[in-house]
Order: C-alpha cells, then structure tokens, then sequence
C-alpha cells in the first residue's frame, strides 16, 4: 500500500500538491478557532468540510500516467 501511495505522489505531484494546499487551507481556520480559547469564537463547518471533501477527491485523482498497462 505504501508502495502505491509513493508511485502516485510522483507521478501526480502537482495535484498532490494542491490537495496538500487545500486541506492546510481548509482547516487553518478551524483549528485556530478551536484553541483560540475564546467560547466565543466557532469553527466554519459549512465551508471547511466540502474543502476537505475536495482534497481527498484530488488526492485520489488519477490524472498522471495510468499503472495499470495497456494490452
């Protein structure tokens, strides 16, 4: 299994790298408003979770070159 999930870091880097992105970007403003230690202050739940949803698409996108070999 870690086999394949380093084959597909390399061969789909870019997009990789914007899952990657995304999740820092989606849950930047959730964490900070969980240990703010403000009771005032809550977390973007609407947003944060369809961003998170997105990153795990890209994650497992396969727009690289296919593993499978062509017969």
């Amino acid at each position: 299994m870690r086999e394949i999930v380093l084959t597909m870091v390399k061969i789909n880097w870019k997009t990789t790298g914007a899952a990657i992105g995304m999740l820092l970007t989606a849950l930047a403003p959730v964490v900070t408003a969980l240990t703010d230690g403000d009771p005032s202050t809550h977390a973007n739940w609407e947003i944060a979770v369809p961003a998170v949803m997105a990153a795990i698409g890209l994650l497992f996108a396969k727009d690289g070159v296919s593993l499978v070999s062509k017969k």
